[in-house]
């Protein structure tokens, strides 16, 4: 089975760590600025940063030995629940992109300015999440469980889906890091973790 390269991560990582203020409007062009210093954050890592990151990268490289065995413990194994069943499929729509993005533009018009500042800044992080995302899924095309839960693949591209990284969870943590950065990451990055969970618990991704 090929393994996803760390860059992968380091690249979702770098950008939280070293994230810098965006602009207080969802101007198209600072958007665009922000797109591409996101991609080239990973190089600006600062000596703390870089340990930090390089301990979450081996986390999640050993984690991903157990891929296949931790996903089918969470999703068809002891972790199921009567009431999880009920519960996990209505907060993975709670990280539709559309919902967030509903959300933070409502937020954005009728909040107070700190507010109102921050869901801008939100809606500019949601927006280079998407394409991120969507890049990513291309380069790593990776299989879901849901498709076959016997095993992870990375670089199919005869399969038809493809489920790395998660738009609900890269999303969701770019939310928490904007809003968290501002009000509390103890409040925001637990949603964050909730919508993440979900997506596993429904057989849409690997852990």
């Amino acid at each position: 089975m090929t393994r996803l390269r760390p860059w992968f991560i380091l690249l979702a990582l770098g950008s939280a760590l070293h994230a810098e203020p965006l602009a207080p409007r969802p101007l198209i062009s600072s958007t665009l600025v922000q797109l591409g210093d996101y991609g080239l954050s990973p190089t600006h890592l600062r000596w703390g940063e870089v340990q930090l990151a390089s301990a979450a990268v081996l986390v999640a490289v050993a984690l991903q030995q157990e891929d296949v065995t931790l996903t089918q413990w969470i999703s068809t194994g002891d972790a199921r629940k009567p009431w999880l069943d009920r519960v996990m499929p209505r907060v993975s729509q709670a990280g539709e992109g559309w919902v967030e993005a509903s959300l933070c533009a409502v937020a954005w018009g009728l909040g107070g300015q700190r507010l109102s500042d921050t869901s801008a800044q939100a809606l500019q992080a949601l927006a280079i999440a998407g394409v991120y995302t969507q890049t990513l899924k291309y380069v790593a095309w990776s299989n879901r469980p849901s498709q076959d839960l016997s095993q992870h693949r990375y670089f199919a591209y005869d399969q038809g889906s493809m489920g790395m990284p998660s738009g609900h969870a890269f999303s969701a943590f770019a939310m928490a890091e904007v809003y968290g950065d501002e009000y509390s990451r103890w409040i925001s990055y637990p949603f964050a973790l909730l919508i993440a969970y979900s997506r596993l618990y429904n057989q849409a991704h690997w852990s």
